[in-house]
């Protein structure tokens, strides 16, 4: 009998094998149930049954069958696989539980899970510490701990990092998509974007040819570069070509399958291309990209296999933030204000929202509200609390100059450091002091902006000289001539050949310095051809002029005669006209339009009519 069982038990367990290779683990977790109602107790048969439900995406289901496991079989260690569950159902609070009370030495793998969930949880710094552990150690030798090391490089900003590592494993980029994908998503925070462009096409490249050759689909291949598509199609947005844009996101977000936060993204850059078109489109959109709750379920990144409408909870905090804030603000543009009362009081004293998207948007309903002074105090009040802030003081800036308080206005924007260098800043803060007619105060913030050139970098030599050459003609303009001279004088120390800035110091020297304008007038080269005969131009015949240039000519010298010839016609007045007595004010309609004309009656209209007969009054009733 105990033959038979063992006998049994190994055909369950070949069985179990095939399932297991083939990918079918759905009959995997029922011939696990056959081989532990046989061998209650089984190790191998309850590990084979869990890992099998985790495959088969049974999170939920997984997490209550180990915790069962663990009553009935507690010297059993289910720490690693229950972590795993948590971390796949979106819980990485109960994940990291689980991994912080495994004891020491930790395995590979569960210091890998450990690395996943501190980037979930956007503790960059503590997964790279990780990661950079696994490696140092050759614990763990593999591209896609390279890569997910790269990815970790990018999102704690050390992109330096990042390149360093793909230069030093080149063979990882040809082998691996991911790894061209997290620099191209590093190349995006610089701003280069043509760059990251060029990235993401190799990134794109590798993942088809390698997808095709491990035997995947064609619509597989779709579902996996979509979010590639998606980081092109943003690159795109970003350079201005809002078609070509449009036309990926579109194609991403129809490929069946496709990764839900990679289709929240699309999605919702889709509707900042259309702005304020196509409102109810843009609304459904951002529905399907955050979710029933804004506060909590919103948009973008990409890798996860679920295929729900709503997007998946592990996108980043900004990415929450700019779905919620792209919301708030297509239902101003819709005049739904209680729905955006509703969002900004469902992210009320959660400071993590506390962000300059969400202020703009209340003190833009206070507006709509016709509460100017409310919304003026409560930008002031954030400007205070977040003195880093710059779209917030732009904003409170745009509302003074919309009351024509230009002085206040100057003020705010004097008070933005990070805005003093910015040459749009500068330029306008330069023409309010022009409009106040404060001359001095405009060339006191251009001479600021010019001072704070680096003298050695050649990088800024050019918009050195452009500054400098503004600043000049400003002066010039308003006749500062000697501090005009200086700064000209400045750019011709710089390129003594600039031919545009050397007339423009003489005139200014003239005004005060006749002798040095004389000085500067020398260096001006005459514009005169070598080599020219003057004996040979007197012998030359006068140039030839046809009747038709010359009858042109001629056509316009009468012209201009004629008209000079004519001459202003004299009013003419009527020979009854009175200067003191007041014009009839419907001199100018038809007789018979005027209200005093009376209609004559005709001739043979006389005579008409009943005559001699009197209407006698009607009898009364008796």
């Amino acid at each position: 009998m105990a033959a038979k069982t063992q006998a049994g038990l190994e055909n369950l367990f070949q069985e179990l094998d095939t399932h297991i290779h083939e990918g079918d683990y759905s009959k995997a977790i029922k011939i696990c149930d056959k081989i532990m109602s046989q061998a209650p107790g089984d190790e191998d048969a309850m590990r084979c049954k869990v890992v099998s439900m985790l495959k088969n995406g049974q999170y939920t289901e997984s997490i209550t069958t180990i915790s069962n496991y663990s009553k009935k079989y507690p010297s059993i260690d289910f720490s690693f696989e229950k972590a795993f569950a948590y971390y796949r159902n979106k819980n990485m609070d109960e994940a990291m539980k689980i991994l912080a009370a495994i004891p020491s030495p930790k395995s590979a793998r569960v210091q890998e899970l450990e690395a996943q969930v501190f980037f979930r949880k956007e503790e960059y710094e503590k997964c790279v510490g990780i990661y950079e552990s696994l490696s140092s150690n050759n614990t763990v030798n593999s591209a896609e701990l390279r890569s997910n090391l790269c990815a970790a490089y990018t999102e704690s900003g050390k992109f330096k990092e990042a390149k360093a590592l793909a230069a030093k494993y080149k063979g990882d980029v040809k082998e691996t998509y991911e790894i061209s994908f997290n620099l191209a998503c590093g190349l995006i925070r610089e701003g280069k974007y043509k760059e990251a462009l060029q990235t993401l096409s190799t990134s794109e490249e590798v993942c088809r040819t390698a997808l095709a050759t491990d035997g995947f689909t064609e619509e597989e291949i779709k579902q996996e570069v979509a979010a590639v598509q998606i980081q092109q199609a943003y690159c795109h947005q970003l350079l201005g070509s809002s078609s070509k844009a449009s036309s990926l996101y579109e194609e991403a977000i129809k490929s069946k399958g496709a990764d839900a936060n990679a289709v929240a993204v699309a999605n919702n850059n889709l509707v900042v291309l259309h702005k304020n078109h196509d409102v109810f489109d843009s609304l459904k959109r951002l529905k399907s990209a955050a979710g029933s709750d804004p506060s909590s379920s919103s948009s973008a990144s990409a890798s996860s296999s679920s295929t729900t409408s709503s997007a998946d909870p592990k996108l980043t905090l900004q990415q929450k933030n700019v779905i919620i804030f792209n919301k708030a603000l297509l239902h101003l543009h819709m005049n739904k204000l209680d729905q955006v009362r509703e969002v900004l009081q469902q992210l009320q004293g959660d400071a993590q929202h506390h962000d300059d998207g969400l202020a703009l948007i209340h003190a833009s309903l206070l507006i709509k509200e016709k509460k100017n002074e409310e919304a003026e105090k409560l930008l002031k009040e954030y400007i205070a609390k977040h003195p880093e802030s710059v779209q917030v003081p732009l904003s409170l800036a745009q509302i003074y100059l919309g009351k024509n308080e230009i002085q206040k206005a100057l003020t705010v924007l004097g008070d933005v450091t990070s805005l003093q260098r910015k040459q749009g800043c500068v330029s306008t803060r330069a023409s309010l002091f022009e409009r106040l007619g404060d001359i001095d105060g405009a060339i006191k913030v251009l001479d600021t902006y010019v001072s704070g050139f680096s003298q050695k970098n050649a990088e800024e030599e050019d918009d050195l000289i452009s500054a400098l050459r503004i600043s000049g003609e400003f002066k010039l303009k308003y006749k500062r001539y000697k501090e005009a001279y200086e700064t000209f004088e400045k750019i011709i120390q710089k390129n003594p050949n600039d031919l545009k800035t050397l007339p423009q110091l003489i005139i200014s020297a003239s005004h005060f310095d006749p002798s040095l304008a004389e000085k500067y007038e020398k260096k001006i080269p005459m514009q005169m051809e070598e080599d020219v005969d003057v004996d040979a131009l007197e012998l030359l015949p006068p140039p030839k002029v046809t009747k038709q240039a010359a009858s042109a000519e001629n056509k316009d010298v009468q012209k201009t005669e004629k008209e000079k010839k004519k001459k202003k016609k004299k009013i003419r007045l009527p020979k009854n006209y009175d200067p003191k007595v007041k014009p009839d004010p419907e001199r100018w309609l038809p007789k018979w339009q005027r209200s005093y004309f009376k209609k004559k009656q005709k001739k043979n209209q006389i005579g008409k009519g009943s005559q001699g007969m009197a209407l006698t009054p009607p009898r009364p009733f008796d």
